[in-house]
């Protein structure tokens, strides 16, 4: 839910008023939005990467695929009359989910769609300890490549459409294993015995880690080397270590509900943020105010197109 809301935040809000101290964060939450996806993503679909189900495999897939294409597809109709996107974008938002007339904020599905097919590939080729030991190494290599700016080097020259989702794939690698990892490992029980401290560290070293600029010269696309990763790994662990007990059952109630159509909010506000910047330009402020709204417009839309009794179209946003 947080996080989201967090990638509403980086595509809406740029106000001066941003830059307080009271919003940091909400600043650290945009930054790491993505990439703690990518975590969760593997972390909660460890049982189906290792699974010998072929069905669980298709089903995983055809969830990833079907947003990446319907919502392409319903972004070039809305917007042809609007920003006269060619049918070149509309095979670029399809392809590569990184059309600058359509939606750019899908790069993020494509990088899942393709490293879910890398992992899953993997996990049946390989007996899962020797999957696992691939995976870090995976990992070695994706950051060798970030640290010797061979990464940059290599996709930074290359089109819009094709230097972030594929510069972003050795960045992505790095929390597709941590989720794997995390998962796989019991790490995380074994220490909640100490649960409070433990927060206490993890929320410290997210600020320390935001607000300190580590001594490497590294070019990215815009989620490089380890500083993103701690905080990612840090916000992740206060996460599990967070006592969520002490709300009552229908706040959690809220949190559910609100979370469940994240995937619409995600897949539908650069639509909802283009028809307003041209329909409605007075009201296209870019406060936080302004994103908040963005993120309830998104998320009542999404909650009406759950309602229509068909499951592809209920894959759109929940």
């Amino acid at each position: 839910m947080l996080m989201c809301f967090g990638v509403v935040l980086s595509h809406s809000c740029r106000n001066k008023l941003y830059t307080s101290i009271y919003f940091v964060p909400f600043r650290i939450i945009q930054q790491i939005a993505a990439p703690t996806f990518m975590l969760l993503s593997f972390y909660f679909s460890y049982n189906t990467i290792f699974s010998k189900d072929n069905n669980l495999y298709k089903k995983r897939l055809i969830r990833l695929l079907i947003p990446q294409i319907i919502w392409a597809i319903i972004y070039w109709i809305i917007l042809l009359p609007v920003t006269n996107p060619s049918f070149k974008e509309l095979l670029w938002q399809i392809i590569t989910g990184h059309s600058e007339l359509l939606n750019p904020a899908m790069w993020y599905q494509f990088d899942l769609i393709v490293l879910t097919i890398l992992y899953f590939v993997t996990a049946r080729l390989l007996k899962k300890e020797n999957a696992i030991k691939l995976y870090v190494i995976f990992l070695i290599i994706a950051m060798i490549l970030q640290y010797t700016n061979i990464n940059y080097d290599t996709f930074g020259s290359l089109s819009f459409n094709l230097s972030y989702p594929l510069g972003r794939l050795a960045e992505m690698i790095p929390y597709a294993t941590l989720g794997v990892l995390l998962r796989h490992y019991p790490i995380i029980n074994k220490i909640k015995k100490y649960r409070y401290p433990i927060l206490f560290i993890s929320l410290y070293l997210i600020m320390f880690f935001y607000s300190y600029e580590l001594p490497f010269d590294i070019k990215g696309f815009n989620y490089p080397g380890i500083s993103f990763i701690i905080q990612v790994l840090m916000i992740f662990i206060a996460a599990k270590m967070f006592p969520f007990e002490i709300f009552l059952d229908k706040i959690k109630s809220i949190f559910i509900l609100i979370s469940k159509y994240t995937l619409g909010i995600y897949c539908m506000h650069h639509l909802i943020l283009s028809l307003i910047r041209n329909f409605l330009p007075d009201l296209f402020t870019r406060t936080f105010t302004f994103s908040i709204c963005i993120y309830l417009i998104c998320y009542v839309i999404s909650y009406l197109i759950s309602l229509i009794p068909n499951k592809t179209v209920k894959m759109l946003v929940d």
